[in-house]
C-alpha cells in the first residue's frame, strides 16, 4: 500500500509532477491556476466544507525581511506587508499564473522552485487573505495577533518589503503573547517555514 510507504508516495508524486511538467512546462507549481482544479476541485456549499467557515488565520513574517525588522512599524502604523516590491504593483484579481510570470520576468536568475514559492506567497497575500481574517506575526518571543481590515494595496516606499500591504487591527500590540505560552501545535506552526 503506497499510503504506508513514504518513499513510494514520493515516487508517485514525482511521476505525477514529471508528467504534468511535460504537458504544462516549467516553471511548474501544483497551485497554478490551470493545475489546481485537477487535484482540488472547487468545493460546493455543503460538500466538503462548511459555508459558515470563512475566517482563516495566516502567519505573515516580518521580523527579518532582507535584514530589517518590520514588525514594530506594522504595529505602530496598523498594517502588514509582503515583499517582492521589485515586481511592482500587481493588478487586483491577478491569477497565480500571471503572478508567476511577473515574478519570473523580474527575477530571471531564480530557480523555478524559487519563482513558484514567491508567486505562491504573493498570490495568497493578494487573493486568499480576506478582510476579517486573522494575522499572526512573531518578533523574537513576542507573538502578535491582528485582524485584516482592508483589501491589499500598493504603496510606494523606499524598502521593497513594505509596499504590498493590508491594513491590520493589531489586538495585542502593547501586550504580546509569549511564544512559550502557546500550545505545542501553535509553536510548531510558527516554527514551520
Amino acid at each position: 500500500d503506497r499510503a504506508t510507504n513514504p518513499s513510494d508516495l514520493d515516487r508517485s508524486l514525482l511521476e505525477i509532477r514529471s508528467s504534468l511538467v511535460a504537458e504544462h512546462g516549467e516553471p511548474f507549481d501544483f497551485y497554478q491556476d490551470s493545475i489546481k482544479p485537477i487535484w482540488q476541485p472547487p468545493t460546493q456549499a455543503g460538500v466538503g466544507e462548511s459555508p459558515d467557515v470563512t475566517r482563516r488565520a495566516w502567519i505573515i513574517r516580518g521580523a527579518n525581511v532582507a535584514g530589517r525588522n518590520l514588525v514594530p512599524k506594522w504595529l505602530d502604523e496598523g498594517f502588514c506587508s509582503v515583499g517582492w516590491g521589485q515586481v511592482g504593483e500587481i493588478p487586483a484579481g491577478a491569477g497565480r499564473d500571471e503572478i508567476t510570470q511577473l515574478v519570473a520576468s523580474t527575477f530571471p536568475d531564480n530557480s523555478p522552485n524559487q519563482v513558484g514559492a514567491s508567486a505562491g506567497n504573493l498570490h495568497r497575500f493578494l487573493s486568499q487573505v480576506s478582510i476579517d481574517d486573522l494575522v499572526v506575526t512573531v518578533d523574537g518571543s513576542n507573538v502578535y495577533l491582528g485582524t485584516v481590515t482592508s483589501d491589499p494595496y500598493w504603496q510606494v516606499t523606499d524598502f521593497p518589503g513594505e509596499g504590498r500591504r493590508r491594513d491590520v487591527d493589531w489586538h495585542n500590540a502593547d501586550t504580546p503573547t509569549q511564544r512559550q505560552n502557546l500550545s505545542s501545535r501553535a509553536i510548531e506552526a510558527l516554527n514551520a517555514r
